[in-house]
């Protein structure tokens, strides 16, 4: 993949680029490459540190929210996000052999497992959710606050995806195992 749109690189970053820069070293330790290529425009920086910082406050709790991410990413067929949330999955219990199963859409706790059926459905017909798709997550005991969260998590993770895809990001992350996992739009 051929970088189209580099990151900035910290040297050249300025004003409420910089701070954000401080502000992710001190609480990462770095910056990844996403979030530094995201920093030429510091609004959406800041917007999305914020918005995705506030959802791992919700009620789904950070592995589940980690799971949704992994398979946006799956279907999405975004390298860079598989790789940041296999690596970053890890420290929510999301081991290698259950990773690979959720980017394939499948987990053996139902109520994983309907939310990856919502997902998959959701990311396939764009947003069209159906009664149906809505009532899978509600049979599964989600609330409406967790369905929005749930929305949420997969439109938060479209938009990493699609810049990361669109920017031609190069990935800091470890590298992960690619073969044989489908991206399977058949419902």
């Amino acid at each position: 993949m051929s970088v189209r749109i580099a990151p900035l690189a910290p040297d050249l970053a300025t004003g409420s680029a910089l701070l954000l820069y401080e502000r992710l070293e001190k609480s990462m330790g770095q910056v990844p490459s996403l979030l530094k290529t995201m920093a030429h425009a510091p609004v959406v920086l800041e917007n999305y540190l914020s918005f995705s910082q506030g959802l791992a406050r919700g009620t789904l709790g950070p592995k589940l929210v980690e799971q949704i991410a992994l398979y946006v990413a799956q279907l999405s067929a975004c390298s860079y996000c598989i790789e940041a949330h296999s690596a970053s999955g890890k420290q929510w219990g999301l081991g290698e052999a259950e990773a690979l199963q959720t980017r394939e859409g499948y987990s053996t706790n139902a109520q994983t497992q309907a939310v990856l059926t919502f997902t998959k459905r959701l990311v396939a017909e764009r947003g069209k959710a159906t009664a149906g798709d809505i009532s899978l997550l509600q049979i599964a005991g989600f609330h409406p606050e967790q369905q929005i969260e749930i929305l949420a998590v997969i439109g938060l993770n479209l938009l990493t995806n699609y810049l990361a895809l669109a920017a031609g990001t190069e990935s800091d992350f470890p590298p992960v195992d690619r073969v044989g996992v489908p991206l399977n739009f058949i419902i």
